[in-house]
């Protein structure tokens, strides 16, 4: 039954696309952006990645934390 429902949806999802004929415009392949464009996407990204790490790191910490404090608690009970 799952298999002929994610068929059924495939095709109408495949047929949907097939006919929405979208006309998409491509700029010149020789035009490039600025560099300083490019490199405040890449500092961008560098701070986004930078601030998930972190998130991570600080997550982990307080996780870590709590996991010892629960067995030092079940060791002197």
């Amino acid at each position: 039954m799952k298999t002929g429902f994610l068929q059924m949806i495939g095709v109408v999802l495949f047929s949907a696309v097939r006919m929405a004929r979208f006309d998409i415009v491509l700029p010149p392949a020789d035009v490039a952006p600025p560099p300083v464009i490019l490199l405040g996407l890449g500092v961008g990204a560098l701070v986004a990645l930078g601030a998930v790490v972190l998130v991570i790191a600080v997550v982990a910490f307080f996780v870590i934390r709590a996991i010892k404090k629960n067995n030092a608690a079940k060791k002197n009970s």
